[in-house]
């Protein structure tokens, strides 16, 4: 009975360490030039996404040019710094990020952010412990998603005629 109560134990305890916990960017407007339609703002969007995403089609989890909204799935692989000063993998961050757009602007807000941890890496000369590294480098990855989705470059639909 010991024995089945330590490996229900056990696996509570390995899917607490799995998953950190998620948080959320809330929704943020960004206004553009009033003078750019609901076409314009979503087409920028959507050249955004196919440039900076490996692949757009895999991450885009809703597209209607109707509703204004798109949906995306991204990750970003985490590194930490060795003992050397070598990047090391440490996992991936993964979030869920939602556009809406109107004519002149856009929102955006990301939620589901989260640590897949590759491994527990620890070296001896580190003060801090995990948690408090994984909680620095999600305010840095909070910052980073910011400034990225709210800098977004919006341009006029071309005409047909070139």
């Amino acid at each position: 009975m010991k024995n089945v109560i330590a490996l229900l134990f056990s696996f509570v305890a390995f899917s607490a360490v799995a998953q950190s916990n998620p948080t959320e960017i809330p929704p943020t407007v960004v206004e553009v030039d009033s003078i750019f339609t609901k076409e314009d703002v979503y087409k920028s969007l959507k050249v955004y996404i196919a440039e900076s995403f490996k692949n757009a089609n895999a991450a885009i989890q809703m597209d209607d040019l109707d509703l204004g909204v798109i949906i995306v799935k991204g990750t970003y692989e985490n590194y930490m710094k060795g003992i050397f000063g070598e990047r090391n993998p440490a996992g991936f961050w993964h979030f869920t990020a939602k556009f809406e757009v109107k004519d002149g602007r856009y929102r955006y807000s990301v939620y589901d952010i989260y640590l897949e941890q590759a491994q527990a890496t620890t070296y001896p000369d580190k003060i801090y412990r995990w948690d408090d590294y994984r909680a620095n480098r999600l305010r840095e990855m909070i910052a980073e998603l910011q400034a990225t989705f709210g800098s977004i470059h919006v341009e006029a639909t071309e005409s047909e005629d070139w």
